[in-house]
């Protein structure tokens, strides 16, 4: 039985590993885009720097990972779609980081505007002390969501090298075998034509 080389095993892993982060921030992308537009559309003062954060964020998030899957499914631009996941992947990462020292350095800030604005972000008083409390998890999570994105932007620069020389490699072999069977073609012609300018001589 044929062994499958490992950096085939390496590059199979990475893309799955790479597939399921895009599926996840697509997930919390969507989540903001909606949260963001039921604020804006179901309030007549709704909170703007909530929404503005939650179209942007979520947009960003969105927009990162379609590009991710067009990247994978398609050669569009030498998989430019990859690169561009990829290279946002960093600036996703320095805006969790940046709300962690922004909750760490200034938490009654944060709450005191979700206390402010509570009718309209849909929460109540139990929710905001329950967020409070769970704050050293939040930390947690976005820590390891900007932990995420930064293996995103090294595996994925990789993988886009990777697909690149093996497209390049898929191309070479359909023009040698196009080239191959023009070939075969031209050698039958003229295998046919040759009997027929015989007959006509004799």
């Amino acid at each position: 039985m044929k062994r499958t080389p490992t950096w085939v095993v390496a590059t199979i892993f990475f893309q799955f590993l790479v597939k399921t982060i895009h599926l996840i921030d697509a997930m919390i992308g969507l989540t903001f885009v909606v949260y963001g537009s039921l604020i804006m559309t179901n309030f007549e003062n709704p909170a703007m720097e909530a929404v503005i954060t939650s179209l942007t964020f979520g947009s960003t998030m969105l927009f990162t990972s379609i590009m991710g899957v067009i990247g994978f499914t398609t050669k569009v631009c030498l998989r430019c779609g990859l690169a561009l996941s990829a290279y946002t992947a960093p600036f996703i990462a320095f805006f969790y980081m940046f709300v962690i020292i922004l909750l760490i350095s200034s938490p009654e800030t944060f709450f005191d505007y979700l206390t402010e604005h509570k009718d309209v972000l849909y929460l109540n008083d139990a929710e905001i002390l329950l967020l409070e409390n769970m704050l050293p998890l939040f930390y947690i999570i976005m820590a390891s969501l900007a932990a995420v994105e930064i293996c995103r932007f090294m595996v994925l620069r990789k993988i886009r090298h990777t697909l690149l020389r093996y497209d390049a490699a898929t191309e070479r072999i359909v023009s040698s075998r196009q080239g191959s069977n023009r070939s075969k073609n031209e050698s039958n012609r003229t295998n046919l034509t040759e009997p027929l300018l015989g007959d006509e001589e004799v």
